[in-house]
């Protein structure tokens, strides 16, 4: 960080949520919030020389809408497509599929204060009970990978011997009826923009009432979602988690440590000594040997006591103009827009 930026913010000369500071291949030239953001080719920088002039960010909810706009000339890419709508992209002209695996890892998590889910029992036996399979073949239609734990194995601290918790129905019901939870039920938010964790919902809900859990869904806005799970008003909710930095630190300790209840990352309510205690030393470890298998054992417990079911690494999936070329979307969801170029463009 510019220490000159830091000292401006400290005399409250500058805000660092809205203005930038930085020596990177783009300056930001304006930015309507909600809206667009444009950002322009920085002449002063010190690396490679920069293709692109201007680049713009647009706010276009509606995803048929932006794959229309790359189709139509008026966008060279469309970020954020989902796996529902892949084959629309496919079938058009002039545009291309890009899928690649990402940090991300998407969940459904249970309000560990909650009196319905304080019982790690019930977590274990809900976990047993969903199908992940089913949810990344049919709705995600295969462009992930199924998630164990709640990092992948791209990011630093992922434990290839981790062992989850199987898909057993069976003895998710047993073990329902011994803990004498034989009528649970619970209600579950997902957002209202997402139809693919909606209709993860509907599954879900559906392979629940097999073991006799009933699922009620709400859908909510994203900002009143965001909302209720920082205050910690739901009791279950199906969202995700994208370790940025790659690795366990972000992807571990904000999810998990309690300290970092609500909105700062902890949205499950979880908490465990154990596991504050290595999360905690894990970050200021310096032997990078003894650091992993702190996280190694953090992951153990957390898995075991399963403040949340992880579904799935969702792929990173976006649309782009035949023409758009050297593109590059990192699994942090970050665009690489400095070594990207637009030959024969006559559009736009």
């Amino acid at each position: 960080m510019s220490p000159k930026a830091l000292d401006a913010v400290e005399n409250e000369e500058f805000n660092l949520d809205t203005e930038t500071a930085g020596t990177g291949p783009f300056t930001l030239t304006h930015w309507y919030q909600g809206n667009e953001a444009v950002l322009t080719r920085n002449a002063d920088y010190w690396g490679d020389d920069v293709s692109i002039e201007t680049v713009t960010f647009k706010v276009v909810p509606e995803e048929l809408t932006r794959i229309g706009m790359v189709a139509n000339g008026e966008a060279h890419v469309a970020d954020t497509i989902s796996p529902l709508n892949t084959n629309q992209v496919e079938s058009t002209d002039d545009v291309e599929l890009v899928s690649g695996p990402s940090l991300g890892m998407t969940y459904l998590g249970f309000n560990n204060q909650h009196e319905t889910f304080a019982d790690a029992d019930v977590r274990r036996a809900i976990s047993m009970a969903i199908d992940k399979e089913v949810l990344l073949e049919g709705i995600l239609q295969g462009n992930g990978k199924l998630a164990t734990g709640p990092i992948s194995d791209l990011i630093f601290g992922y434990d290839e011997e981790l062992e989850g918790i199987d898909y057993d129905p069976e003895a998710a019901a047993s073990l329902l009826q011994d803990i004498g939870q034989t009528d649970l039920q619970f209600t579950l938010w997902v957002g209202d923009a997402d139809e693919v964790t909606q209709q993860m919902a509907v599954i879900i809900q559906d392979q629940l009432s097999e073991v006799g859990v009933h699922v009620d869904i709400e859908s909510l806005e994203w900002g009143t979602l965001l909302d209720g799970t920082a205050n910690g008003s739901h009791e279950a909710m199906i969202m995700s988690w994208t370790a940025v930095s790659g690795d366990s630190d972000n992807g571990l300790y904000n999810p998990f440590h309690s300290d970092n209840w609500g909105g700062s990352g902890n949205r499950t309510y979880y908490e465990n000594d154990e596991v504050d205690e290595l999360l905690f030393h894990a970050r200021q470890e310096t032997d990078v040997n003894t650091r992993e298998q702190m996280y190694h054992d953090a992951q153990a417990i957390i898995v075991e006591e399963a403040p949340m079911v992880y579904l799935a690494h969702q792929d990173n999936i976006y649309a782009k103009a035949e023409n758009v070329e050297g593109l590059i979307k990192m699994p942090d969801n970050l665009y690489r827009l400095f070594v990207t170029t637009v030959t024969d463009d006559e559009s736009y």
